[in-house]
């Protein structure tokens, strides 16, 4: 706080703590969740929250294990992993699957692709490829829309 103050001196900065955070909140009826606490510290209640909101999720960038732990006839290893990219598409790209908007969680060899949104409700278990449209390749980051209650919406 102290370097971020001295980094800043014309901007007013001031801790706050979880229970006037939640005494604001429950002050004005609004539910727990995290963009909740944001508004409340923020501290101008008279503005008008917003409906669409980005909720972001940190996914891993490399399976490290590259073998099956079992060892075959013939001291073959059979491979772990699924191909890095399979029909254009790799793990974790944001794809349009039948109208809505979800990230491929499962890649197949054969072009069948498992789309999911990130909190998990399943769009499909088993697309085609020639079904999905790349919207937008993987990142550390990925993000996704949502709407009020936090369930996703069409594009």
């Amino acid at each position: 706080m102290q370097r971020l103050k001295a980094a800043h001196p014309e901007l007013e900065i001031r801790t706050t703590c979880g229970y006037i955070t939640k005494r604001t909140r429950q002050e004005y009826g609004i539910a727990k969740s995290h963009r909740a606490d944001a508004f409340c510290i923020a501290g101008n209640m008279g503005a008008t929250r917003l409906d669409v909101y980005y909720f972001q999720k940190q996914i891993r960038r490399h399976n490290r294990k590259i073998h099956k732990l079992t060892i075959y006839k013939g001291g073959k290893r059979r491979l772990h992993q699924a191909p890095y990219e399979v029909e254009g598409f790799r793990l974790f790209d944001k794809v349009l699957c039948e109208g809505y908007v979800g990230f491929i969680f499962g890649r197949r060899t054969n072009g069948y692709f498992k789309v999911c949104t990130l909190d998990g409700t399943v769009l499909s278990k088993s697309i085609h490829c020639r079904k999905l449209r790349l919207l937008e390749r993987r990142t550390t980051f990925l993000t996704e829309v949502r709407y009020g209650g936090g369930a996703s919406s069409p594009r």
